[in-house]
Order: C-alpha cells, then sequence, then structure tokens
C-alpha cells in the first residue's frame, strides 16, 4: 500500500495475539484485547495507532488473577458478593450469565479459579473464551484454551445444571497436553466441593 504521496508503506503490529495486518494494511481482529499497528514508509516516517478488539460476548467479568495473591488481596481486587469460605477457598456470587466464582488457593496463595455457569450456555461461554484465547483443542470432555502468556482455561461438563470454566496456571503453554482432567481433580478437592452447589 502507498501513502497519499505515493510513498510505500510497511505496516506491522505489536501484538498479533490480538490482531495481524497484511501488506496492504488490512487489519483484522484476532482475540480481545489492545495491540499498536504502526505504517512506515518508505523514507523512514512513522505513524502509531492504537487499536481495540472488542468482544461480542460478554458473559461474566473475568476473575482476577494474579498467581501467588492471598486471600485477602483476592477479596480486595474481587468485590463480587462473598457467598462462602474456607482456609484454602473463596466462593462468590457471579455477575452476568455466570452463578459462581472459586476461587482456590494453595501454601497461601492462588492456585486456579473456577466459573461455574449454566450448561445452557455451554456454546455461548466456548464463543466467549474463544474471542479472548488462543484454542488448543478438545480431549476427554475437555475444551482447552490458553493466552500464550502461561494461562490455561480449561471447560468441561461439572454436572447436570453446569458447567466449570477453569482458569490455572499452564506450565507448558504453547506446548500443552489436552488431555487435562488432572487439573480439574487438583483443583476440586472434596474440600472445595463441599462449598459448590448440587
Amino acid at each position: 500500500m502507498a501513502a497519499d504521496d505515493g510513498r510505500a508503506l510497511t505496516w506491522s503490529v505489536d501484538d498479533e495475539f490480538v490482531a495481524t495486518i497484511d501488506d496492504d494494511g488490512l487489519l483484522t481482529g484476532c482475540h480481545v484485547g489492545e495491540t499498536n499497528i504502526v505504517a512506515v514508509d518508505s523514507k523512514g516516517g512513522k505513524a502509531c495507532a492504537k487499536v481495540v478488539v472488542e468482544p461480542k460476548y460478554n458473559l461474566y467479568t473475568e476473575p482476577c488473577i494474579q498467581w501467588g495473591d492471598t486471600k485477602e488481596q483476592v477479596k480486595g481486587l474481587d468485590k463480587r458478593e462473598l457467598l462462602d469460605e474456607d482456609d484454602n477457598t473463596i466462593l462468590l456470587k457471579a455477575d452476568g450469565s455466570a452463578d459462581y466464582v472459586l476461587y482456590t488457593f494453595e501454601d497461601g496463595g492462588l492456585k486456579a479459579v473456577g466459573i461455574l455457569i449454566g450448561t445452557s450456555y455451554t456454546k455461548a461461554s466456548v464463543n466467549f473464551l474463544f474471542e479472548r484465547y488462543e484454542y488448543l483443542g478438545y480431549a476427554d470432555d475437555i475444551y482447552v484454551f490458553t493466552d500464550r502468556k502461561g494461562l490455561s482455561v480449561l471447560v468441561q461438563v461439572y454436572s447436570a445444571k453446569y458447567i466449570m470454566i477453569l482458569y490455572c496456571k499452564d506450565p507448558s503453554s504453547k506446548s500443552m497436553n489436552v488431555n487435562n482432567a488432572e487439573a480439574f481433580d487438583a483443583v476440586l478437592s472434596q474440600d472445595v466441593l463441599a462449598l459448590l452447589p448440587e
């Protein structure tokens, strides 16, 4: 593509996870977020612009995730209604279409976060996550997503009434194995399950 005065332009984008741009300057949104696009002309002139990719699906507010945060830090960040808690768990009333938010802790630090949402929202939940994360695959009844920065998001039917969307650390990010049933088992201990609705 050329500038108004005929100089050739080279296009780039700071974060290709959020958006991509082709040689003609055609921008394509990939995932919800913000990035910058840059145009450089053949004489070295440069222009930048911020781009925001907005979501279509807004089922719930995503959890506050800072690995290692204490329960008190999480309660200070996530202001949704506290329903119950014990030494290693916080259960909150969710917003939007979700029902519950479950924060679990290990050795005093945040380990994982679960969102319980009605099974009638299964398709919308998967679309919600497709907009925000990279889809890695489906196996053993679990959808697997990543943010490419160390976060895994797993989706599995929890009961006849709910699906669980589980946010957890992803130690291997891009090369993650899609068999993640053990992640649910590790997070959803019997003590945690006792706090959840039937």
